[in-house]
């Protein structure tokens, strides 16, 4: 399972590491920049987490949406083939 999330701009770097660090110890199996080379901060901030299963997934998403340093998470998107009537 796949999830998104970007810090806050005003998210000092020891705040991010440690949102990091507690998502490894959570369960996550990685945690990266979604654009890792990207010079653009708003950009730079978005990441991508990667764990197994969707409970873990779940607590990862609710850990995220309750973090200080985080301005938003969302899970994974959810597509639908909808085919001409």
């Amino acid at each position: 399972m796949k999830l998104n999330f970007k810090f806050r701009e005003a998210s000092s770097p020891a705040a991010r590491e440690q949102v990091v660090r507690a998502l490894k110890r959570r369960g996550a199996s990685a945690v990266r920049r979604l654009f890792p080379d990207e010079q653009d901060e708003e950009l730079a901030s978005i990441y991508v987490v990667e764990c197994d299963g969707e409970a873990t997934g779940r607590d990862l998403l609710k850990y995220l949406n309750a973090a200080r340093a985080v301005e938003y998470a969302e899970g994974p998107l959810v597509r639908k083939l909808q085919r001409p009537a």
